[in-house]
């Protein structure tokens, strides 16, 4: 932050503030570049490459064109589960996140307690292939708080429709967009005991050496369904009420194989995705959201007293 800052002083450069978990979206406005506009590589640099043995980067499977507005963006990190609706740049509404552990970081405790290395995402999906998807039923929490901000949308776009206006109070026709992962990871937890004969008491740190490779490929693959299928759950309902354009999925457990097919058989929409390295952290998704801050004029921020904010959400 402080060669940012620094940068933009001495230059006299615009800055502009980024929300990180906003850029995690951006990195699906990145796309193919046509053959006929690739920048031909100088032949001082084809030299240099000849001569020592630079490997080629691999490339990027890119999306070819960019989402289409209004847009549906499920975030899905160690420290983020939220639903997103955009209805353009910079204009959006949270409609739900998660109440407890994000699904990324629920990952991770239960590779810890079947034993397995963090992070816990691409182990589990890897163990979760040896495994039996339905060998557990474990539970999928059901939430009914809906945000002031969900509340004043839904108001708005029934009396955009002619309608008196929606009831505060949930219902089948509105439902929640909250997410919870504490008592699916409990569940788990309590699963794993009981499969060694052991109750609730048995420290959580020495189950791995009791459980069998078979038993924790089932609970990887058990758990990795129930996961997964929650956040796809609120993603189809939430797809069903606002009709958007296109629907993308941001952060780091975008990457996740599951989480796509599960994805691409459910929703009643192409869903074009990203290269699975642009969904980890990365400076290109932030270079991008920061492009689109200045192609439209965005406030820039004061390079001597912007700051970080960790906990920032959307």
């Amino acid at each position: 932050m402080l060669t940012t800052r620094t940068l933009a002083i001495v230059h006299k450069k615009p800055l502009y503030a980024i929300n990180h978990v906003e850029a995690h979206v951006y990195a699906n406005f990145l796309t193919k570049v046509g053959e006929s506009t690739k920048r031909q590589a100088p032949n001082l640099k084809q030299t240099l490459n000849s001569k020592f043995q630079i490997p080629k980067p691999t490339p990027y499977h890119l999306p070819s064109t960019v989402p289409p507005f209004p847009l549906l963006a499920l975030i899905v990190s160690g420290g983020h589960t939220q639903l997103v609706l955009f209805r353009d740049h910079f204009d959006y509404t949270l409609l739900g996140q998660t109440h407890d552990d994000a699904i990324g970081e629920a990952f991770d405790k239960v590779a810890k307690i079947i034993g397995l290395p963090y992070p816990g995402g691409p182990n589990i999906s890897k163990k979760a292939l040896e495994g039996n998807p339905d060998a557990f039923h474990f539970p999928k929490a059901k939430m009914n708080g809906v945000s002031p901000e969900l509340l004043a949308l839904r108001k708005q776009r029934a009396k955009s429709k002619g309608q008196s206006g929606l009831s505060p109070q949930p219902s089948t026709l509105s439902p929640s967009y909250d997410f919870s992962f504490s008592g699916l990871k409990t569940a788990v937890l309590r699963t794993a005991q009981q499969l060694i004969g052991e109750d609730h008491t048995f420290p959580s740190k020495n189950l791995p050496e009791r459980l069998s490779e078979a038993q924790k490929a089932d609970i990887a693959a058990s758990f990795q369904r129930v996961a997964i299928e929650t956040i796809v759950d609120k993603a189809l309902l939430a797809y069903e009420e606002f009709s958007p354009a296109s629907v993308v999925i941001a952060g780091g457990v975008a990457a996740s194989l599951e989480l796509r097919r599960q994805l691409t058989e459910r929703l009643p929409c192409p869903i074009a995705y990203t290269d699975t390295r642009l969904c980890t952290d990365n400076g290109a998704m932030i270079a991008t959201l920061g492009c689109f801050h200045m192609k439209l004029a965005r406030p820039t921020a004061d390079p001597y007293t912007l700051d970080i904010h960790p906990n920032l959400s959307m």
